[in-house]
């Protein structure tokens, strides 16, 4: 990865201090710290981008040494609803931009009009709570009956950022591993590269083979029997996609559904879906360092699985 233009010298709930190291003019200097067009226009034109106390325009010169300070814009603090539990959160970005937190299974990450609690609810009361600034935005979504990492981004002018990093699906800067069950027994790890598409008959579903290309690695790490007495394995699922249900989809079609999953076949069991959001690793888009949040498999999942899942930890 080449050398950034900048190094992040400190940052605070008002904003970060970052010392330049090339000749380059304001919006390009913002534009290399991740913001859009637009956002850097914003800061720009609010005075948020000063040298010396001194604000700065679109087109003025910076040099190396140059220390500049970007002010984040103003979020009014969200209110603590005290029937909204927070989120538990499995790592906060050292400079205050991004977060990652551990959805539970059965809730949603963003609301669907019905009114339920959502994590991005539970996020916000997280954040009140520890005093953390911003306003959550989801970058990722989790079907309602998944669990594990989910990440936020928090400042609206870094949002690009983060979404870029999703949107990349580049294993060195992004890799997601999930934990899984599926039934019966798999031997061998099994890679998966057939489109998904949607099913022009249930709209509740996904279709192996017709559509937006897809890539899944199932790896087995070894087999259990569940309370049933059916046999299943647990297995480490990496993608290097993420379309909808993706995991469930391949894993339908390899002949060894997710255990739990009755959209795609599986016989029904006590716990719901056994598919959990397990690792994530990523290199931070503005600070350039690598992070790895893990959720804990949850106890929904038979202790056998998670021994398993403990053994197979990277």
């Amino acid at each position: 990865m080449a050398r950034a233009p900048y190094r992040i010298l400190d940052a605070s709930p008002h904003g970060l201090r970052i010392a330049w190291r090339t000749e380059a003019i304001s919006a390009e200097a913002l534009s290399s710290l991740g913001l859009s067009r637009a956002g850097a226009a914003a800061v720009l034109s609010s005075g948020r981008l000063t040298r010396e106390g001194i604000v700065l325009a679109s087109a003025t010169s910076l040099t190396p040494g140059d220390v500049l300070e970007l002010a984040f814009e103003p979020v009014a603090p969200a209110s603590l609803d005290a029937s909204i539990p927070a989120a538990t959160l499995l790592w906060v970005d050292p400079l205050g931009l991004a977060l990652a937190a551990d959805k539970p299974a059965n809730l949603l990450v963003h609301g669907d009009g019905t009114g339920q609690i959502t994590l991005s609810q539970q996020v916000a009361a997280a954040m009140v709570q520890r005093g953390i600034a911003g306003a959550p935005q989801a970058l990722q979504r989790l079907d309602k009956d998944t669990s594990g990492v989910v990440l936020f981004s928090l400042h609206p002018e870094f949002q690009p950022a983060f979404d870029g990093l999703v949107a990349s699906h580049d294993p060195s800067r992004l890799s997601k591993r999930y934990f899984a069950l599926v039934e019966g027994t798999m031997a061998r790890p099994e890679a998966v590269d057939v489109p998904i598409g949607r099913d022009r008959h249930n709209a509740r579903r996904m279709y192996a083979g017709a559509g937006k290309e897809a890539r899944s690695l199932f790896e087995p790490l070894g087999t259990l029997t569940l309370a049933s007495g059916a046999c299943a394995t647990a297995v480490s699922v990496t993608i290097t996609t993420g379309r909808r249900h993706q995991i469930r989809v391949h894993a339908a079609a390899l002949g060894h559904p997710v255990v739990g999953d009755l959209l795609y076949g599986a016989a029904p069991v006590s716990g719901g879906l056994m598919l959990h959001s397990w690792q994530e690793t990523l290199v931070h888009p503005v600070s350039g360092q690598r992070f790895q949040v893990e959720a804990a498999v949850p106890s929904r999942f038979p202790e056998e699985a998670r021994r398993l899942a403990e053994s197979a930890k990277k």
